[in-house]
């Protein structure tokens, strides 16, 4: 151009030699492979990544609680607090932790459903010559 900056829109794309990936890339091109979905099976990933986000988020505030109580219950006083109080929440200590872990390998189960839905969806997908 005339100030002396390049006209980036005259300027030819020149294929640059490939890498190991064996596409040959241009300059503002992008060479993709393109995966149609559904949106059936759009809603179904949305609707399995939410619900091992929340299961997750959950088993993480069962965690924290039972560490929590379970320090609470280390601390105490044994002399002065009565013993149904700390079997009670001995009791409430137990069942979050087994809460968290149930809850939270529910929730890797539903990220590896997620994965598995994608890896579906890139299988069933061809691609021409």
């Amino acid at each position: 151009m005339a100030d002396g900056t390049p006209n980036l829109t005259s300027a030819p794309n020149k294929p640059l030699r490939g890498g190991a990936s064996g596409f040959n890339r241009t300059p503002g091109v992008r060479e993709m492979r393109e995966y149609p979905v559904t949106s059936r099976e759009l809603w179904t990933l949305g609707g399995l990544q939410a619900s091992s986000a929340l299961t997750l988020s959950l088993a993480g505030w069962l965690f924290g609680f039972w560490l929590n109580a379970k320090q609470a219950l280390d601390l105490a006083d044994r002399k002065t607090i009565p013993a149904t109080a700390l079997a009670q929440w001995e009791a409430y200590a137990n069942l979050a932790w087994w809460g968290a872990l149930g809850i939270g390998i529910l929730g890797f189960l539903l990220m590896g459903l997620v994965g598995l839905n994608v890896w579906g969806i890139i299988k069933d997908t061809r691609h021409g010559p």
